[in-house]
């Protein structure tokens, strides 16, 4: 007898129904995505395009470097050069260091020199070429001579101009010829010419009826000036106060009458912790609010400041 064998009911599996909620939470999810990955890119976009292809050079350091380099063994040569001990233990070994400097370079045909202790003060560097160096230096010798039964000890102080010759070797110095002596030389102008020569006009406002009202507010704007930005902010643009001072008189003031700009000079005095000093000033000013108002300032009085406008 064969046996039925029973068929399998084929089951179906139907989808998962989503309701419109659902619908909306994986909108949202897939939005959310997207919108990160455009900003991602954007960025590392940015990165790349701000980043420079090549490694900047910087020159301008190097020789920086390599010139103060030369200054520090330039400025060790003038330190070894005039200081000199008392101590005479000490003197060798300085003397060595000196010497030193010049690898064998320098022949002296002097059979000795005379040294007397010294102190250098202060040194500047003033020029400095391709193969010499100049410094300023002042400095202390100290002397002691027989009077008699007893040492005098005296102390001369001295300054002069300092010339150094050197070579370079690759990265190495060594200095090439004996260093020489200098007077100072005065880097003062002695004589200006005439047509050179600031010329003050004579006061045209603090003894005038005319600008009375400009005395006032010129005066006005110093007391301020030294005293509160909050006033000084209500009758100038862009000045800031200045502190620990006081202002003391307004000397000379002079309106340029020939510009359609009202262009007022002054010159105040002020005391800064004791101390009192003049300086000038120079204003654009203008009507405002039946008053004045500073539009600009600068400290100074330029050449010609006087000449007259051509209208």
């Amino acid at each position: 007898m064969i046996k039925k064998i029973k068929s399998k009911e084929k089951k179906e599996i139907l989808p998962k129904r989503f309701n419109q909620k659902n619908y909306n939470r994986i909108f949202l999810a897939g939005l959310v995505v997207f919108v990160l990955l455009s900003f991602l890119v954007i960025v590392s976009n940015l990165i790349r395009n701000t980043r420079p292809t090549e490694p900047v050079r910087q020159v301008l350091s190097e020789k920086t470097a390599e010139n103060r380099r030369l200054e520090n063994y330039l400025n060790n040569f003038v330190y070894y050069y005039f200081n000199f001990s008392e101590d005479t233990a000490i003197q060798t070994t300085q003397i060595e260091k000196l010497d030193s400097f010049y690898a064998d370079s320098v022949v002296s045909k002097n059979q000795g020199y005379t040294r007397q202790p010294s102190v250098l003060n202060t040194y500047r560097l003033l020029e400095l070429t391709d193969t010499h160096a100049t410094y300023l230096v002042s400095y202390t010798v100290t002397s002691t001579t027989r009077e008699g039964t007893e040492d005098v000890v005296r102390r001369l102080d001295n300054a002069v101009e300092f010339n150094v010759p050197y070579i370079v070797v690759g990265d190495k110095y060594y200095i090439s010829d004996l260093p020489y002596f200098q007077s100072v030389r005065s880097n003062q102008l002695e004589e200006l010419a005439d047509d050179k020569k600031m010329v003050l006009e004579a006061d045209n406002v603090l003894n005038s009826d005319k600008y009375s009202d400009l005395k006032d507010f010129l005066n006005l704007f110093f007391v301020n000036y030294v005293s509160s930005q909050d006033n000084l902010n209500l009758i100038a643009k862009d000045v800031t106060v200045l502190t620990a001072t006081k202002f003391k008189t307004l000397d000379w003031a002079y309106v340029d009458e020939s510009s359609d700009t009202m262009r007022v000079y002054a010159q105040a005095t002020f005391e800064t912790v004791g101390n009192t000093r003049s300086e000038n000033f120079s204003f654009e000013i203008v009507q405002k609010d039946d008053g004045y108002f500073i539009e600009k300032l600068s400290h100074g009085i330029p050449f010609g400041y006087n000449e007259k406008e051509e209208k």
